[in-house]
């Protein structure tokens, strides 16, 4: 496929991230910009073109320039398979620097793409792809004609304006249709900018991408390591079928090999890492999509910098963030608004409304729905989060559960009730819900049933 680059790995591994002053932050953005991704993208590329913008498996290397030709190679390649600026290209394959390519092959032909896992069942892929309305897909199949395509790349321009979708985004829906949410191109830069500086990140920083490319948060670890000269490390050994299957020796293990300085860690799965155990290099670490408990933070924040980041995907992936402090951190902070963000608390409800340039276009195919959850308030426009909060004497924000059923799993949304709905589609079943379990340190979803007589048989392909 790609021209692979070792002997920049060797060199690379010369750096030591806690050698270089990381307090110091990234200098190249230190300015808050509304500019497009690739614009930034293409100024980082100029300057760190031969620096390691990718490593897999700590041996296979691409280069930020490598990096940029082959998203431009996939851009020319979808434009002469009739893929239009403003279309949607569906992304499905397995998590590697091909999928960043095609991500930002997609962008730079001016289309908007989705994630598709391929390890969904066929009939889940087929509904997405319809509702999304994709004119093509990247998958396996044609993956190497993209990256390797030798089409003309010197007239592709930047056709999106920031108003336009950059991606769509699947999540859990109450009537058992999943809630693809259009998020824009305005809001990215601004929001990984302020990341950047928060986790200070810079050219000499190492990067683990735990996360799922299902999950929209992905696109922050993605956005940070790639806007602010970073490598970016991703590791086959701590994942299976697109899951994050590590053991917490694996990954202590991975951090220290790679000499990593940076990662977005699930808090389930730091809560089950020893700060003692962490290695050297290991400065700062990101948490968010679900309550870390107060010990938990405490802990980790005395050994790194840690930041608590919240926000929905309707309001571009964050739309707050702490910097968590080991002495006083005792309940579940969401943190401060980030510059171009607004907090609006109702004041009978206590549901927390977010305004401002973060907000998603609205709902795919559900004008009722984007209606709904997106409202004005005195002439501007909001979203409603479903989350109660609260702010105290100190004005910080704090977390204080749901308005609805709505639960969290190592960051993912799932609505009970699109569950229960397809487990009510079934003949045998009269009733269902779905509750959450916590036990020995994991969550789990139980389904309690009530069903049509002792057909077993029927029953047992129901739980399957």
């Amino acid at each position: 496929m790609w021209t692979i680059v070792r002997q920049d790995l060797q060199l690379f591994n010369s750096f030591v991230p806690n050698e270089i002053g990381l307090a110091d932050g990234n200098q190249l953005t230190a300015k808050t910009t509304n500019i497009h991704f690739l614009t930034r993208f293409r100024s980082i590329v100029d300057q760190f073109g031969t620096h390691p913008a990718i490593v897999e498996d700590g041996k296979t290397t691409y280069t930020y320039r490598q990096l940029w030709n082959a998203a431009g190679n996939t851009a020319a390649w979808l434009q002469s398979n009739g893929v239009t600026a403003n279309s949607m290209v569906a992304i499905s394959l397995e998590k590697s620097a091909a999928w960043i390519a095609a991500m930002l092959g997609v962008w730079r032909c001016g289309a908007a793409w989705v994630p598709i896992e391929p390890t969904l069942p066929q009939d889940r892929i087929d509904l997405l792809l319809k509702d999304s309305q994709a004119v093509w897909t990247i998958d396996d199949q044609n993956l190497n004609n993209a990256i390797d395509s030798s089409g003309d790349t010197s007239s592709l321009t930047l056709t999106s304006e920031l108003e336009d979708i950059a991606y769509l985004i699947y999540t859990s829906g109450t009537t058992g249709m999943p809630k693809g949410v259009e998020v824009g191109h305005r809001f990215l830069v601004p929001m990984l900018d302020q990341q950047i500086r928060a986790v200070q990140m810079n050219e000499f920083s190492r990067s683990l991408f735990l996360l799922t490319t299902s999950f929209d948060a992905a696109v922050s670890d993605i956005g940070t390591a790639l806007l602010s000269g970073a490598a970016l490390y991703l590791e086959t050994t701590l994942e299976q079928a697109s899951r994050l299957t590590a053991t917490p020796q694996q990954l202590l293990s991975v951090l220290a090999d790679r000499k990593i300085s940076y990662v977005d860690c699930p808090p389930s799965l730091l809560a089950k890492l020893d700060p003692k155990q962490k290695p050297k290099t290991l400065k700062s670490i990101l948490i968010g999509g679900e309550v870390c408990p107060p010990d938990v933070v405490r802990r980790w924040a005395s050994a790194v910098r840690l930041i608590n980041v919240y926000g929905p995907t309707e309001c571009t992936i964050c739309s707050s963030f702490s910097i968590c402090s080991p002495i006083t951190w005792d309940r579940p902070l969401i943190g401060q608004p980030l510059t171009g963000v607004e907090y609006y608390i109702e004041e009978d409800t206590s549901e927390l409304l977010i305004g401002g340039d973060c907000l998603a276009i609205g709902y795919r195919n559900m004008p009722g729905l984007t209606d709904e959850k997106f409202i004005f308030v005195d002439g501007k426009r909001f979203y409603r989060t479903g989350d109660r909060v609260k702010r105290d004497a100190d004005g910080e924000y704090v977390f204080q559960g749901r308005t609805d059923r709505q639960i969290k799993i190592r960051g993912l949304r799932i609505e009970p009730a699109e569950i229960e709905s397809i487990l009510l589609e079934q003949a045998c079943v009269r009733q269902a819900a779905i509750v959450l379990h916590e036990s020995e340190g994991r969550s789990l979803l139980v389904a309690f049933l009530v069903v049509d007589g002792p057909n077993n048989s029927e029953l047992a392909s129901v739980c399957r």
